[in-house]
């Protein structure tokens, strides 16, 4: 996951803090549901027979527990992914600077924009997203010792429930992975028609055919971007319902089918009902947080992909360090000096060269 790879390479919090962090939290809001079940059978017990305050204050331990953690594992995720972000972006501008300049202007400026702006502020929205699905991930691990510790049948068929719906849930978070990709792209298409008329506006005045042979290629591009963003945001809302439908079904499991099977089940079906009822909150932080994530992961992709493009494209003399010329440099001198154009194997590449050039100290030379 390049996420997880940019946030552990350039993160200044160790990992061992933020997974401890995000461990009390998960297990903390455990805790409260565990309370919570033992207070409920203590009052049908005594019959609201005055206040447990050992309960009431582990039930408030928990609480301040789960606040702190979810608050410093959210704060030092969004800071270090902010750390991480301009550490990249600054290293896509160093390469880029010593990148050649000929290639460079072959890749476009589409790409490289996207990656060093909007692909940075993707990611930077999301990264808070990214500390909640660490925290619920861990969450519903935690309920699901908590049931089995209840019902060992329940937790099995829980678990055969939530494994299925997580390969198909994968799956789908796949698929909406190359889509993404591919909306990027078109985006990017999409950019590079604006500068095309942006770069040739004085020509594309001058002449109606050249303005309107534009028009036409930029609303082609644009209906063919508007079509891919469109069916990405309905795979998003399908993947999200899929997650909503996946949960349903996992308590109609807990209700329906495990008391078929267990005679003792009844005693234990509203604890389990209500960590199940419990898991609705982490498990729809997850959903969520697995599809926005699903834009991000692709800006983080680009952009080391594009940091490997540019570490090809550095010239060799780039970060070599020059000397200076001194005071008693009398001229400078140009010998044989050419250039020629990549073209096809059967057309004629264009050249200049070989130029012989000197420039005396003090001349003024207009090329």
């Amino acid at each position: 996951m390049y996420l997880l790879k940019l946030l552990t390479d350039q993160g200044a919090t160790p990992r061992r803090h933020l997974l401890g962090s995000a461990l009390l939290s998960g297990i903390s809001s455990t805790c409260v549901l565990a309370i919570v079940n033992m207070a409920a059978k203590e009052i049908a017990k005594s019959n609201h027979e005055g206040v447990d305050w050992l309960l009431a204050g582990a039930f408030a331990a928990s609480v301040l527990v789960y606040l702190v953690s979810e608050i410093f594992l959210v704060a030092r995720v969004s800071a270090d992914m902010e750390a991480a972000i301009h550490h990249m972006r600054t290293r896509l501008l160093e390469r880029l600077r010593r990148a050649d300049y000929f290639q460079i202007e072959r890749f476009g400026n589409a790409r490289l924009y996207e990656s060093i702006t909007q692909g940075s502020q993707s990611i930077s929205n999301n990264a808070p997203f990214l500390a909640l699905s660490f925290r619920s991930i861990i969450l519903v691990g935690a309920i699901m010792l908590y049931i089995a510790s209840i019902s060992v049948l329940a937790f099995a068929l829980v678990s055969v429930v939530i494994v299925g719906a997580s390969i198909l849930y994968i799956r789908l978070s796949k698929q909406l992975q190359v889509r993404y990709q591919e909306m990027m792209q078109q985006e990017n298409r999409l950019f590079e028609s604006i500068t095309d008329l942006f770069d040739g506006f004085k020509e594309v005045r001058l002449s109606s055919t050249r303005s309107r042979g534009l028009g036409e290629a930029f609303a082609a591009v644009s209906a063919q971007s508007t079509d891919l963003r469109t069916a990405v945001q309905v795979h998003a809302f399908q993947q999200s319902l899929f997650g909503q439908v996946a949960f349903f079904f996992l308590l109609g499991v807990v209700v329906f089918v495990v008391p078929s099977y267990s005679s003792s089940f009844a005693t234990d079906i509203v604890k389990i009902t209500t960590a199940v009822l419990f898991m609705v909150g982490p498990v729809s932080g997850l959903v969520q947080s697995v599809t926005v994530l699903s834009a991000a992961e692709s800006a983080a992709e680009r952009m080391f992909a594009l940091d490997e493009i540019l570490v090809g494209m550095e010239e060799p003399s780039a970060g070599e360090a020059t000397e200076g010329f001194g005071r008693d440099v009398r001229s400078i001198e140009l010998r044989g000096l050419g250039f020629t154009y990549p073209a096809a194997e059967d057309d004629r590449p264009f050249g200049i060269g070989p130029v012989d050039l000197t420039v005396r100290r003090g001349e003024t030379v207009f090329i």
